[in-house]
C-alpha cells in the first residue's frame, strides 16, 4: 500500500512525503518513506522496520523501530512516532525532544524551592555562572512567576 502527504510550508512551498508499507512478512515488516526537503533541496528513500505486539483483548498494535544510529549504535527503539528534525525521522531520544511539560517543571527548580532558596538570592549567583545555572534561574524565575499568576486567580475568584 502506498500514500501521499503534502505539507504546505509556507511561501509557496510544499514538501511531499511517500511511503510504501510492506506486512506480507510480519518478521520483516517495513515502511519505505519517500520524501524531499525542499529547503535543502535534498530527496531521501529508506526504510523503517515495523514490529508487532499482542494487544490484551486481541489483535495486534504496530510499532516503528527507530532508523537512527546515535553514538555509532542503531537505536531501533520501539516508538509510536517518529519525529522530522534535521535530515532524518528519528525517535524522541535520538533527536534529544522533550516534552513542554518537561521544560516548563523542573526537578532542580523544586528542590532548591523545597530547601528554602528564592528566585532573588539564586538570581545573584547566576549572574556570574554558567549557562546552566543562567538557564536554572530562568526556570526558577518562570516558576515563581506561575505561582504568581495562579494565587492572583485565586484572590481574583474569592
Amino acid at each position: 500500500m502506498t500514500r501521499t502527504r503534502t505539507a504546505l510550508l509556507g511561501r509557496g512551498l510544499s514538501s511531499t512525503i511517500e511511503y510504501m508499507i510492506d506486512l506480507r512478512d510480519p518478521d520483516r515488516a517495513y515502511v519505505e518513506l519517500r520524501y524531499r526537503l525542499v529547503l535543502a533541496d535534498e530527496s531521501h528513500i529508506y526504510r523503517v522496520g515495523l514490529v508487532s505486539t499482542g494487544c490484551a483483548f486481541g489483535g495486534v498494535r504496530w510499532w516503528f523501530l527507530c532508523p537512527l544510529i546515535r553514538d555509532g549504535v542503531p537505536c531501533r527503539r520501539r516508538v509510536r512516532t517518529l519525529y522530522l528534525r534535521g535530515r532524518y525521522y528519528g525517535c524522541r531520544a535520538c533527536h534529544r525532544l522533550t516534552y513542554a511539560s518537561t521544560q516548563n517543571n523542573d526537578r532542580r527548580v523544586s528542590a532548591y524551592r523545597k530547601a528554602g532558596g528564592n528566585s532573588e538570592t539564586y538570581a545573584e549567583t547566576a549572574r556570574r555562572g554558567s549557562l546552566t545555572e543562567v538557564s536554572f534561574s530562568l526556570k526558577l524565575l518562570e516558576w515563581e512567576i506561575r505561582r504568581l499568576n495562579r494565587l492572583e486567580k485565586r484572590l481574583d475568584a474569592g
